[in-house]
């Protein structure tokens, strides 16, 4: 079903598998999340990769919200990464904010940090922690 040619059952094949919280379903939902020409699809994908919970996805989300054109898919990769981990990911979402452009983008990363002043106190944690999270991103197994 990720891959039929109805959008709208590709988007309820990834929210099914987001309910199923099956890790075998990781290769397929992180094909649709990076390649699929619907935004619409590739937000569900990368939503159910949080959903499921596996913090092996965490350095292909990061790219994601690193990479991709369209802002509601950055958007939904950095909530799935909040999702996973927020420790490791508040510096890295932290740094994408002080990058974004999409004024839309920069409130809803806001709000994966908390109140705005916190953004503050993450950035300045990013730079002392990007030894760590290199290392974290090197062993993990789905890059």
């Amino acid at each position: 079903m990720l891959f039929n040619k109805s959008e709208r059952l590709r988007i309820d094949a990834a929210v099914s598998l987001a309910e199923l919280k099956n890790g075998s379903s990781i290769p397929y939902l992180l094909k649709v999340a990076e390649k699929d020409n619907k935004t619409s699809v590739q937000k569900a994908a990368i939503t159910a990769l949080g959903e499921i919970g596996d913090k092996r996805v965490l350095p292909s989300l990061t790219k994601m919200m690193l990479e991709q054109h369209n802002d509601g898919v950055r958007v939904s990769a950095a909530s799935g990464m909040a999702k996973l981990d927020l420790n490791v990911a508040s510096p890295l979402i932290a740094m994408q904010l002080n990058r974004e452009q999409s004024h839309l983008a920069r409130h809803a990363l806001i709000g994966f940090l908390g109140p705005s002043n916190h953004s503050e106190a993450v950035l300045a944690i990013a730079n002392a922690t990007l030894k760590k999270l290199t290392k974290f991103y090197s062993q993990a197994e789905y890059s």
